[in-house]
């Protein structure tokens, strides 16, 4: 009994970290939870001090994972609710509206989808699942999954350039990833920073906060904005590629 009061202790914690802020002290554990709180109870482990940098690197970790199985893979369910809209500026003018979103997913289908995975729930999501009566392992979600985009090793199969997979995306490393292995995939030379902005300027993604004339700005691990240049991007490129 102790250690499930313990556990929805950092639960609760955790939530009222998360943006929009979910209040379980008050409200109890419902049914969906958007994919920030997801991700925040999935990255706590037993011990874990809430406010540390490695566990705030599993959560963002996570977020992107959560967010590639709803919108790029589709094989995640899920409702998409609006988080925030602004305003798009550029020279001094409106020129469109920002909308960024959170997607609820319901435990039975997270479950599923750790289960397909061979992941394991953390000790807070188990908690939220026992709520839900969702059994552990749950069947994986009824979505077709997409097969994994190969990487190409060898020059017969692939263009004059080569991937190399990072240990861990932050910032905008995992769309960046993204847009290079489809690159790669279709035998399209290696995007340069131009094309990265250009591509992002046509459709924006989740990690970007705007897309800028020589660079754009990017949400950190702690939800801040910085700002990439087009020499930081061409960096980043040439770390996740290398020529045949």
């Amino acid at each position: 009994m102790a250690k499930t009061l313990r556990h929805f202790g950092a639960a609760a914690r955790l939530l009222w970290t998360v943006s929009p802020i979910v209040d379980i002290a008050r409200n109890g554990w419902p049914t969906k939870l958007h994919d920030q709180a997801i991700a925040a109870l999935q990255s706590w482990r037993d011990g874990d001090g809430e406010e540390t940098p490695e566990r705030k690197e599993r959560q963002f970790d996570w977020v992107q994972a959560i967010r590639s199985a709803c919108t790029d893979s589709k094989i995640l369910p899920y409702e998409r609710q609006i988080l925030s809209c602004k305003p798009m500026v550029m020279g001094g003018h409106e020129v469109g509206t920002e909308t960024r979103y959170v997607y609820r997913i319901a435990a039975q289908d997270f479950s599923g989808w750790l289960a397909a995975h061979g992941e394991a729930p953390s000790p807070l999501v188990c908690e939220w699942f026992e709520h839900e009566g969702v059994a552990n392992p749950a069947p994986a979600p009824t979505q077709t999954a997409a097969a994994p985009t190969p990487v190409a090793d060898s020059a017969s199969n692939g263009p004059g350039w080569s991937l190399t997979k990072p240990k861990r995306n932050r910032g905008y490393a995992a769309p960046l990833y993204q847009l290079l292995t489809a690159a790669h995939r279709d035998g399209k030379p290696c995007p340069t920073a131009r094309d990265v902005l250009e591509a992002w300027r046509t459709k924006k993604p989740y990690e970007i906060d705007k897309v800028l004339p020589d660079g754009f700005d990017y949400y950190d691990a702690n939800g801040n904005t910085k700002t990439a240049t087009l020499e930081a991007i061409r960096k980043a490129i040439r770390r996740k590629t290398s020529a045949r």
